[in-house]
């Protein structure tokens, strides 16, 4: 009976810290990030376009986001380009490997869900059909 009460114990615990943003693989988001607009150019929707509108179109996603920044703490996150932010805070619903969901609340109340899957400086944030290649700054 003690066995199954340590597995259960070692269980309930695993699943607190995933949970809370403390354990399997939450904390590798930890940091600041910014876009990174080279995989962003490998991205399917990039390649499918002719080569003068790839082109004109990265110019333009260099321009608007390379003053883009995403910051998380173990709660809280925060964006900002060009001069303005906007802050939330995040609860981790799953953690397993690289892939962390996470439950987003802005200011104004509103939650979302959103997927990252972070391997070491590399991040992908996938919100709805939208994704950003992310790299650590």
């Amino acid at each position: 009976m003690a066995s199954i009460r340590l597995v259960l114990f070692a269980l309930l615990t695993s699943f607190f810290l995933a949970c809370s943003g403390g354990g399997g693989g939450a904390d590798k988001i930890i940091g600041k990030w910014t876009v990174d607009v080279d995989a962003l150019s490998e991205m399917e929707e990039f390649k499918k376009m002719p080569e003068e509108q790839r082109k004109m179109a990265l110019e333009m996603a260099k321009g608007m986001m390379s003053s883009m920044e995403f910051e998380f703490t173990k709660d809280t996150f925060k964006v900002s380009m060009m001069g303005k932010s906007e802050e939330g805070s995040y609860t981790v619903k799953s953690a397993e490997g690289d892939k962390v969901v996470l439950s987003a609340k802005g200011k104004e109340g509103k939650e979302e869900e959103m997927t990252v899957t972070a391997k070491g400086d590399k991040m992908v944030m996938h919100m709805g059909k939208d994704q950003f290649p992310l790299k650590r700054k």
